[in-house]
């Protein structure tokens, strides 16, 4: 199906989304969050109820190519993270 161009895979990691190129074997993003306490974005207080929206979330990529989040709590009305990088894209 020609093309010289590489493909790219996406895989989850637990709850980290991974996406790589296959031919080149090196990852087209890199967590900024990838410890064991940085790996949950936010906390809801209280908890969510399954089947009703909680969080809006806005993602934006800066001038630098990372992928940043803000996160708003639908029931509180807070805003849980304002613009945090979570991702740097290659």
């Amino acid at each position: 199906m020609g093309g010289g161009g590489g493909r790219n895979g996406s895989l989850f990691d637990g709850d980290r989304l991974i996406t790589r190129s296959i031919t080149q074997g090196q990852p087209l993003v890199q967590a900024l969050n990838d410890t064991e306490t940085g790996r949950s974005i936010a906390q809801l207080t209280p908890p969510g109820n399954p089947g009703r929206d909680r969080i809006k979330v806005l993602f934006t990529i800066d001038p630098q190519r990372f992928l940043r989040i803000t996160v708003d709590d639908l029931l509180t009305q807070e805003t849980l993270i304002q613009d945090q990088p979570v991702v740097q894209l290659n």
